[in-house]
């Protein structure tokens, strides 16, 4: 499956060059709302983080777009149990390729995959009487599907949201699978 998603995504990048009508780079940058979800149902509370990075947009009619991105993002989770309080932050560099579907001029709905790779993993303990900080070594690949939509407006700013959900496991030892809700503001370079 990681092979699969993995070649479809760099397949993806390229058939972009050659069927692109208009293209548009711009940055964007916003908030997460990271956690992550067990496939038992357990879900942890949110770490709070944001996103910046690069975007193509590719118009191939007026009405589809494939725009391929660049992202540092900040994602993990928190646990707390009333004494103590832990935070996992898991750093990664994402690349998401979002098929971008314009309702109305200006008005879009998206979706598409995703692979990230690990740049970071910091766990923070904060207790009562003690506080700790420990280095970990994530699975350095993830891979998901984003959904989303947004406003892009005339002069090339744009307003959206999309929802992140990880297919990959975060660790080998557990089955924790990323989450993250994304707020962002974009602009035309």
């Amino acid at each position: 499956m990681k092979r699969l998603l993995v070649l479809g995504t760099l397949l993806m990048f390229s058939v972009i060059t050659v069927q692109a009508q208009e293209v548009s780079f711009g940055l964007k940058g916003g908030f997460n709302a990271a956690n992550t979800k067990t496939d038992s149902g357990f879900e942890t509370e949110t770490r709070n983080g944001f996103h910046v990075g690069l975007y193509a947009e590719n118009r191939l009619s007026d009405v589809f777009a494939i725009q391929p991105e660049l992202i540092y993002s900040q994602q993990g989770f928190t646990e707390s149990n009333g004494a103590s309080e832990r935070e996992q932050k898991v750093d990664y560099l994402n690349l998401p390729v979002m098929l971008k579907v314009y309702v109305i001029p200006g008005l879009f709905v998206e979706a598409g995959p995703q692979i990230g790779f690990a740049i970071n993993d910091k766990e923070e303990i904060n207790g009562p009487f003690f506080t700790s900080e420990t280095e970990r070594d994530p699975d350095s690949f993830d891979y998901g599907v984003g959904l989303g939509g947004g406003i892009k407006l005339f002069n090339g700013l744009m307003v959206g949201a999309r929802y992140n959900i990880g297919l990959g496991e975060l660790y080998e030892d557990v089955e924790f699978n990323n989450r993250v809700f994304q707020v962002y503001l974009g602009i035309e370079l």
